[in-house]
């Protein structure tokens, strides 16, 4: 299905059931977009086993979720960078070291 394989900007909701989670997994893998991933379920343990499998910046468990302080963004084709967050400022600076031995 389309509707789970592209980033879809709008009042659009698939829903889908599964019986297995690895199915669930690799359905949601199945992508070149990784932005986010919502599961409801009532097995705790298996929704944080599926959400470690899940290629996404953000899994949500049994509702949406969002706070000023925690990272927002993608995987892979899903933008670059997390905003929102300490995170966001990495995208603007390097890191380097420099070692000076006293002569």
């Amino acid at each position: 299905m389309r509707v789970y394989k592209e980033e879809i900007f709008g009042p659009v909701m698939p829903v889908l059931a599964f019986d297995d989670g690895d199915d669930i997994a690799a359905m949601a893998n199945d992508t070149e977009y990784g932005l986010a991933a919502y599961l409801f379920t009532n097995d705790l343990n298996e929704a944080f086993s599926i959400s470690r499998a899940i290629d996404a910046g953000s899994v949500s468990v049994n509702a949406p979720f969002y706070a000023c302080n925690l990272p927002h963004g993608g995987l892979k084709e899903s933008g670059i960078g997390k905003d929102c967050s300490k995170f966001s400022l990495e995208e603007y600076y390097g890191i380097q070291r420099i070692s000076i031995q006293n002569a």
